[in-house]
């Protein structure tokens, strides 16, 4: 099933930091928006262009601090930003760190650490990236996520707004669609084990669209590609 892309738009700002599969803080900057091909079936839409290979990317100054996690890939910070890797946190992969990146480790790198790299590809398609799916017209749509939901898709695209996520506990489980993507205008907070899931985490993108801090605790899990957006 096809859905023409730049008819599902809507305008918003663009997000700022992708991350994939593991929330990490970071104030970013906005983007213009680049026009991205919509998925076609379950094929691989590309939306993320060369920031695809990355599990965290943090771009335009972002500040990451990956604090007690355990992240399966690369880890990227751009130039003007910062990234810290506290014990007991773990980099399963490589670290890619742009010119004046401000950095620190007393956490594990599997990989090597890269200094002086040009992320200036990976950091523009990210924008854009994130600023198409933040245009998409949603699907479903929920003022807040407060326990556990299901959320059942339809098509190739299911696009879901929901207001606030405080949950202490329980799962959101996706299923029975493609690709999701979920846009969270307002607070972000879990707690417990809560988690996000159900499908594959590379058919997930999580925009965190509101200004507020976006929080985490241990025991959280979250199969998804994620965005953060600016304060």
């Amino acid at each position: 099933m096809h859905i023409p892309a730049l008819r599902r738009h809507r305008v918003h700002r663009p997000l700022g930091l992708l991350i994939g599969g593991i929330l990490a803080a970071a104030s970013l900057a906005m983007a213009p928006v680049a026009a991205l091909a919509a998925p076609d079936g379950c094929v691989d839409p590309g939306w993320l262009g060369s920031a695809a290979p990355y599990t965290v990317l943090g771009i335009d100054g972002a500040a990451v601090n990956l604090h007690n996690v355990s992240v399966a890939g690369d880890v990227a910070a751009a130039t003007g930003g910062s990234l810290t890797v506290m014990s007991p946190s773990i980099v399963n992969g490589d670290v890619y760190l742009g010119p004046g990146v401000a950095y620190q480790q007393d956490g594990s790198v599997t990989g090597s650490v890269l200094a002086d790299q040009d992320l200036s590809s990976a950091v523009a398609d990210a924008a854009a990236a994130s600023s198409y799916l933040a245009s998409l017209i949603p699907d479903q749509t929920f003022a807040s996520w407060t326990g556990p939901h299901t959320i059942a898709g339809n098509g190739a695209v299911t696009v879901v707004d929901v207001g606030d996520v405080n949950m202490a506990g329980g799962a959101i489980t996706l299923s029975g669609t493609c690709f999701f993507v979920i846009n969270v205008s307002g607070s972000f907070d879990m707690g417990g084990d809560a988690s996000i899931g159900g499908v594959d985490p590379s058919r997930v993108y999580i925009n965190l669209t509101g200004t507020t801090t976006a929080t985490t605790h241990v025991g959280n899990t979250f199969d998804a590609s994620w965005h953060r957006t600016p304060p």
